[in-house]
């Protein structure tokens, strides 16, 4: 059963994907989102123990 907000969510998502239909979009996450997609940490709870850490250069 589809709701009267169902559709309203629809379309606003339909009218956001058509202002950027055919546009170039670069997308930049913190901290934190490589973990929750199963990318293990780099630094912090459950990191393993750096002994050579990587220079911010690199």
């Amino acid at each position: 059963m589809t709701t009267i907000a169902d559709e309203e969510i629809r379309r606003r998502i339909e009218q956001a994907a058509g202002l950027l239909r055919g546009t170039r979009i670069a997308l930049l996450t913190g901290a934190g989102v490589s973990t929750d997609s199963g990318i293990p940490a780099y630094r912090g709870e459950g990191a393993p123990p750096r002994s050579n850490p990587m220079p911010i250069q690199t």
